[in-house]
């Protein structure tokens, strides 16, 4: 991995379904004028099969695979999923996963991943605002698995992201970019609930559109449904079940999941206090704060912090592949 794509990690123990198991932050740092990376075919090689669950991870980027051959266990959130030839995988940021390759079952998966933050890799095409219509990926209720055979229109961007990644002809990070901004429009159409010829589901979404942008703006401020609800001509129980039915989570939840993401880029690249991240970031307080990242994150801000400082005395840079 060459020096302006660099992944700096920590980690912690706690426990998983029960079993204890190591939790590894790690923190991509992308090449600004092309804030992407694709780790392709020979590039690294999967750890040896394990009996047992011994660690998951979580980044602060999008997260895309796809499988060619073979097939491994994925594991994201508390979810278990089988992800085989033929599947890509989509893993929001800031999820738990980890891919495992069970002992005794064959020579395991031949598999691409590509990496990149929507809003920086498109930054150019949306400098004032991210359309709100492909902020899906951020959402964690999702199905992470889709076989290529019923997304062929996906499958194909994703083979040609590849191409264009293997090859880095002339012009390549534009058609990338492209490529990307299209898998991001299509997948938001699979995931509505409307189908692409019935408009009735494009439209429901975007009623609450207005209330995204808000929430994307004024996160570290006092935000009330009622408010959002109002922005979007609707009453508080309408608005609220609404956005529950279309965005798979309430909007407490959403508004806490940005809250928490402001704060662990606070957290890894400034000196700030824990105080003023909480406050910055849109907490009431303190505790409740390290109530809310606790357990999302299964540790506190200042032990996440205090991890991440030891490893950048030490100046490591980790991955669980060989690159």
């Amino acid at each position: 991995m060459d020096e302006m794509h660099q992944m700096f990690w920590r980690q912690s123990m706690f426990l998983y379904q029960g079993v204890p198991v190591e939790l590894e932050f790690r923190e991509y740092r992308f090449d600004e004028s092309f804030p992407f990376i694709a780790l392709l075919d020979g590039q690294f090689t999967f750890p040896k099969p394990s009996p047992t669950l011994s660690f998951l991870h979580f980044h602060n980027c999008m997260e895309i695979g796809i499988c060619r051959s073979g097939s491994q266990t994925l594991y994201v959130e508390q979810r278990r999923m089988t992800f085989q030839a033929g599947d890509l995988c989509i893993i929001p940021p800031y999820a738990m996963h980890i891919t495992q390759q069970e002992a005794g079952c064959g020579e395991g998966a031949d598999c691409e991943y590509l990496y990149f933050i929507p809003e920086l890799l498109l930054k150019e095409l949306y400098p004032e605002q991210f359309p709100p219509e492909m902020l899906w990926y951020k959402y964690m209720d999702y199905e992470n698995i889709f076989h290529g055979g019923d997304c062929p229109e996906i499958w194909s961007i994703l083979q040609n992201v590849l191409t264009e990644a293997k090859n880095a002809s002339s012009g390549y990070t534009y058609a990338v970019r492209g490529l990307l901004q299209m898998f991001l429009i299509q997948m938001g159409r699979i995931l509505s609930p409307g189908s692409q010829e019935d408009t009735t589901g494009y439209y429901r979404r975007s009623s609450l559109f207005p209330a995204i942008q808000y929430i994307g703006q004024n996160y570290a401020g006092r935000i009330l449904v009622r408010d959002l609800a109002q922005m979007c001509g609707m009453t508080p129980s309408a608005f609220s079940r609404s956005f529950q039915t279309l965005f798979r989570q309430t909007p407490a939840s959403y508004l806490r999941m940005v809250r928490l993401q402001h704060a662990c880029d606070l957290l890894y690249s400034t000196e700030k206090s824990i105080l003023d991240i909480s406050l910055e970031s849109g907490f009431a307080s303190v505790s409740n704060f390290n109530r809310s990242f606790l357990e999302q994150y299964h540790r506190t801000p200042r032990q996440w912090r205090n991890a991440k400082r030891s490893v950048q005395k030490k100046d490591l840079k980790h991955s669980l592949f060989t690159v």
